[in-house]
């Protein structure tokens, strides 16, 4: 959990930093930039968990050299795909490049950039199955401070969107490249099996995890991504400099779900009622993040006096995105839960808030402040409207049924 933290500060200090040694317009643009590597990241985080539960148990059945030998097979699966990855890039970039748009060097960045940080993803997970938790946390720390050195390093040296996501890639591809040598070594002194075991990825069972994981990033930060296509550049700095702190609390409040998630689960196979607890998560989560609106409202004004003051900050808009936020955090933490009890309705139906919100920026033909509004109205609304329907119906109402892998489905 202090690793958790500790990586997602750095991450926020890379932020703040190149808040504010980017020029007017690009702190937007770097924001979006890192913003889009974590959308497609996501779906990946996804399959980790089923790939992380899959070395886990062939780790106890088969010894540490059946997971060597199965992380072996992923990383190849990766070099296999890097053509395609590079051929995704030169497209991407020339696209963009068409359309006459300015970030064509971003855009040829940014898949191999969400390659590197799979390739980096792998060993970790790989440690994570071995039970080898202190070199997990070593990775994903490791793995975002050397984004955070080559990211801004390289903005101080050229003072553009572009080197700091170069930055990005160094630092995720250096981390592969430490921690690899303990797996070089690690295979040499194991007799690795001359076959690994096969993964499976039950997409049936699944997809929705993935899908409703993936659709809750994309909540989390589509408002950046319609201010990138709907706002001047100068507009979509003041916007990005508000969110960052409302970000935060999305973050934080995460913590509720880890800690309630084995309780939920735990009642649910004694066949004990559960569903206050779930109340007890929200309310505990929207309680912190009111208390972080209020930490907000109370120091921002000293701190923007001061030399850590976010450049761009607009009061109104950073506490209008704080609500947001915690409504955020709610539907998060109903999400965990929802999937822990394998029900995925209220992380599938994320997809319409997403259109509704973008439909209405769309139409509104928004301002900063206005984008700020609607997603605010768009993320309590859900909120709102999840809620009441999760006490108004009963739990099965909830579940998508399940398809038995490997049998006859009619």
């Amino acid at each position: 959990m202090i690793a958790f933290g500790l990586g997602h500060a750095i991450n926020y200090g890379l932020l703040w930093e190149a808040n504010h040694l980017l020029d007017k317009g690009g702190f937007g643009l770097f924001y979006t930039a890192v913003l889009i590597i974590n959308i497609l990241f996501s779906p990946m985080m996804g399959v980790m968990l089923v790939l992380a539960r899959q070395l886990a148990e062939a780790g106890a059945k088969h010894g540490r050299p059946q997971i060597l030998a199965m992380t072996w097979r992923l990383l190849a699966a990766c070099a296999r795909m890097l053509p395609i990855v590079l051929l995704c890039s030169a497209i991407l970039a020339l696209a963009v490049s068409l359309l006459g748009l300015e970030a064509w060097p971003v855009a040829l960045l940014i898949p191999i950039t969400v390659m590197a940080l799979v390739a980096t993803e792998i060993l970790r997970t790989s440690f994570q199955g071995m039970l080898l938790f202190g070199w997990q946390n070593a990775v994903w720390l490791v793995s975002n401070a050397a984004q955070f050195a080559f990211a801004i390093g390289a903005l101080w040296l050229i003072r553009g969107v572009w080197p700091g996501v170069a930055g990005i890639f160094l630092g995720a591809l250096i981390t592969f490249t430490a921690f690899l040598p303990w797996f070089v070594r690690a295979s040499a002194g194991a007799r690795l099996p001359s076959t690994a075991v096969t993964f499976a990825l039950p997409l049936l069972r699944e997809w929705p995890t993935v899908i409703a994981y993936s659709l809750f990033i994309l909540m989390n930060n589509v408002d950046i991504l319609i201010g990138y296509l709907l706002l001047p550049h100068s507009e979509l700095d003041v916007y990005a400099a508000s969110s960052l702190l409302p970000k935060a609390i999305t973050t934080v409040t995460f913590v509720i779900a880890q800690v309630m998630l084995p309780v939920v689960v735990d009642q649910k196979s004694s066949d004990q009622p559960y569903r206050r607890s779930i109340v007890k998560s929200v309310a505990m989560t929207v309680g912190l993040g009111i208390a972080a609106i209020t930490v907000l409202w109370i120091a921002i004004p000293w701190l923007q006096i001061t030399p850590l003051a976010i450049r761009g900050l607009d009061y109104e808009m950073m506490l209008t995105l704080a609500v947001s936020a915690v409504a955020l955090g709610a539907i998060r933490t109903l999400i965990v839960l929802e999937i822990a009890l394998q029900r995925y309705s209220i992380g599938l139906a994320q997809c319409g808030a997403i259109l509704v919100f973008a439909l209405a920026c769309v139409l509104a033909h928004p301002s900063a402040l206005t984008i700020a509004d609607i997603y605010t109205a768009t993320t309590c609304g859900f909120l709102i409207v999840i809620g009441i329907l999760s006490l108004a119906l009963r739990p099965s109402s909830f579940q998508i049924p399940r398809i038995p892998l490997g049998r006859p489905t009619s």
